[in-house]
């Protein structure tokens, strides 16, 4: 017998090897199990017959008459045995004089193991059993699932009236423990997980089980399909025996690309998953979730139906549909929430059929993209955050509206190829209007979604004491009630995605923003401007070159630059001025002349001496733009072109102001009424403003720079023109000094 069993052993050694090859190519999960319990029903049957062949050699008697059964359980019992799983048996026995039964089994178990068996056993005497399912509800379960595999079908009647007698005794304490550990199971493996586990979890095998055991208590079924047309369609059961069938297949699979067992799919083992499908990791773990729910439901349903029990509420909502009233209500997440358990959400509103169970592989979600939206809907209406909660009271039942539909459309332009806030806030606005939401409502929800990353892409990547970047955040925003709106939705977002994603730091670069924010939402000019020059930024963005020039670019603090050029000009600027060394220039004299000047920080173009010297020509408009890395842009034009002799004059004049050597200056002294000369010191927190509309005059601009200079004002940003017989200038002037004393000086200019 040692070496037929040796046989065995190397039988199911190379059964084994050729077991993958065989799944893929049924690639029916159900069908392989069962395939695969059968294969160990024969090998355990002929071990069986081995064994009694050598105790009673000549005199073997008919099977039947042995007084021993071995009975299948657990996966092994229900046909569902997996590669490393564990085989269940269950060797139950009846004393008779006659047979030594105990020596039978024990040679038997030993032949077991010798063949290479992983075995889980147990054995019995027929009259034990009752006692010892009495004794543990996990016992009670194994046992009534139990399948005869081989032996005395005497026995098994026997054991099955037994199991019948163990069935009807104190069933409604068993439904009530078997409900119990399933909520036990959910605590331990939620719902909203993206790491399911498929024997444990919600909508594993386990659930699958749970209906198994019922309907076997409660009716004495060995099958769930017996109940089709009764307690559920053929068209509901198959579509559970699909998903059943799909996630036995994903756990087949897994074994396998493992070589151990293990149920929980972690977000590593979707790749290898993604080739089981032939679909993308995406779409596979989307499937895997979508079948779990589908047997999560078809289970809760039924055992709903059988016990008559109404425990899991969220199948039994019955509530009519009415997105207005539900987005009205103090407490909209509980209703949303019903809808999605129920797997009637993507029904009543279909933008979220896209998004179903969607994963996010991006290393910060914990969620798909339905959960995190929902969440977002209860982080809103239980804000934890004091300062938050203020805000929010403070809030118009109206604007309370516009949150929460923001917060749960949010994300729905999610699992597309363009950007999905700007999806998202275009399909929610479709949508919205179908459904005749008032049209400001629509505009507003519209435009948080389209900008509901804003804060923390601001908050969590950028300067927020820069005002180029607050002013670039506010043009977005608008107005300081959109501040508070996007504020608030960007908590609910934050704290959707997990207990401790809102935390202290992120918490504190939020609040400072919005303080930040509020401190220059005031200042509507400055707003204007930053919204005029994204623009030009976006068109540099679409622009071919190097990333580090383009990067050079947005640092560029003067807003003048992006009004006064093209994108395309800009771009070939900043070229020109990350190749400069000191300083270049050209002057063109058609249609006018120009004169356009480059100079790095450590030299000094003296303007002043410049204009001074040219105060023939009548200057119509002069730029100076403060570049990046301390490179500063002049562009000088003047009304009329020159002789070729002038020309070469300015050229001169330019080197001229570039030398170090003590320059004589014309005395110019125009006339500036005191009301021709405003200044804003509180233009922004680094810069005041200076601004002059006066009557133009020959040496203006040269007295003006010359003023500037012996005082010693660093003009980042200047633009001037001139109009018939008048001037209209505007200097950007760097605060260094309080700005009483700003007044001060302004007034010896005059």
């Amino acid at each position: 017998m040692k070496e037929e069993l040796l046989e065995i052993k190397s039988e199911i050694a190379e059964r084994k090897s050729s077991l993958k090859e065989l799944f893929l190519n049924s690639k029916k999960g159900k069908n392989f199990l069962v395939r695969y319990t059968k294969f160990y029903d024969e090998i355990i049957s002929k071990i069986y017959k081995m064994v009694l062949e050598e105790m009673f050699n000549d005199y073997l008697p008919m099977r039947n008459s042995i007084p021993v059964v071995v009975v299948a359980l657990g996966s092994y019992g229900r046909e569902e045995l997996n590669i490393h799983s564990d085989i269940d048996l269950m060797i139950s026995y009846k004393k008779i004089a006659g047979y030594n039964s105990e020596e039978i089994i024990e040679k038997f178990v030993y032949s077991l193991w010798d063949a290479g068996l992983k075995l889980g056993h147990r054995v019995h005497e027929i009259s034990e059993l009752e006692e010892v399912a009495k004794s543990d509800i996990t016992i009670k379960t194994a046992l009534i699932e139990g399948r005869k595999v081989i032996g005395s079908s005497f026995i098994w009647g026997t054991v099955e009236q037994k199991l019948n007698y163990i069935r009807d005794t104190n069933q409604e304490d068993f439904f009530k423990e078997k409900l119990l550990e399933r909520d036990g199971r959910y605590k331990r493996y939620p719902f909203d997980s993206m790491t399911p586990n498929l024997k444990e979890g919600v909508g594993g095998f386990r659930d699958a089980n749970l209906l198994f055991w019922i309907l076997n208590v409660k009716f004495k079924t060995t099958s769930i399909r017996e109940f089709s047309g009764e307690l559920f369609s053929e068209e509901e059961f198959r579509k559970f025996s699909i998903a059943l069938d799909l996630l036995f297949s994903v756990r087949t699979y897994l074994h396998f690309s493992l070589k151990k067992k293990r149920d929980k799919v972690v977000l590593e083992d979707v790749p290898y998953l993604s080739e089981l499908f032939s679909q993308n990791q995406f779409q596979t773990l989307q499937k895997i979730l979508s079948a779990m729910k589908v047997v999560h439901l078809f289970t809760a349903r039924v055992i709903e139906k059988v016990l008559e029990i109404r425990e899991l509420e969220y199948l039994n909502f019955e509530e009519k549909f009415d997105l207005h009233k539900i987005f009205k209500k103090e407490n909209a997440f509980p209703t949303i929430l019903n809808l999605w358990r129920n797997g009637t959400l993507q029904n009543h509103i279909p933008l979220f059929e896209k998004v179903y169970l969607l994963p996010q592989f991006d290393g910060y979600h914990y969620h798909t993209v339905d959960v995190h939206s929902l969440y977002t809907v209860r982080e809103l209406e239980k804000i934890e955050d004091k300062f938050l909660k203020g805000l929010f009271e403070t809030l118009s039942s109206k604007e309370r509206e516009i949150l929460k539909i923001a917060s749960l459309f949010h994300d729905i332009g999610k699992g597309r190829v363009e950007d999905h806030s700007r999806v998202g806030s275009k399909v929610t606005k479709s949508f919205l209007q179908k459904n005749e939401f008032p049209e400001d409502i629509i505009e507003k929800v519209s435009h948080l979604i389209r900008n509901h990353t804003l804060m923390t892409d601001i908050a969590y990547h950028e300067d927020i004491h820069n005002e180029k970047v607050i002013f670039s955040f506010l043009s977005k925003v608008q107005d300081e009630k959109t501040l508070k709106l996007l504020y608030i939705l960007t908590y609910a977002d934050v704290k959707s995605v997990g207990a401790e994603t809102y935390n202290s730091y992120n918490k504190a670069l939020l609040f400072k923003l919005y303080q930040n924010s509020l401190l220059v939402l005031n200042n509507s000019e400055m707003i204007r401007e930053s919204k005029k020059r994204e623009k030009v930024e976006k068109q540099i963005k679409n622009l071919e070159a190097p990333k580090p020039l383009k990067r050079a670019i947005f640092r560029i603090k003067s807003n003048q630059l992006f009004f006064k050029l093209d994108s395309l000009s800009i771009l070939k600027l900043s070229k020109r001025a990350k190749e400069l060394e000191n300083f270049s220039f050209e002057v063109l004299n058609t249609p006018f002349l120009s004169v356009r000047i480059l100079r790095r920080e450590n030299l000094n173009f003296d303007i002043a001496y410049f204009l001074n010297k040219v105060d023939f020509l009548s200057v119509i408009s002069l730029d100076i733009f403060e570049l990046f890395d301390g490179i500063k842009y002049f562009q000088i034009d003047f009304q009329n072109s020159v002789e070729e002799g002038d020309v070469e004059f300015v050229k001169f004049i330019i080197e001229d102001s570039f030398s170090e050597t003590r320059k004589v200056f014309k005395k110019i002294v125009p006339k500036i009424g005191g009301d021709e000369v405003k200044f804003d010191c509180e233009y922004t927190q680094h810069y005041l403003k200076l601004s002059l509309n006066t009557e133009n005059q020959n040496g203006l601009l040269a007295y003006l720079f010359k003023f500037f200079e012996d005082e010693n004002l660093k003009v980042v940003s200047s633009k001037t023109q001139t109009f018939k017989v008048k001037v209209r200038d505007m200097f950007l002037i760097e605060k260094d000094r309080d700005c009483n004393l700003y007044r001060e000086l302004f007034d010896k200019m005059l």
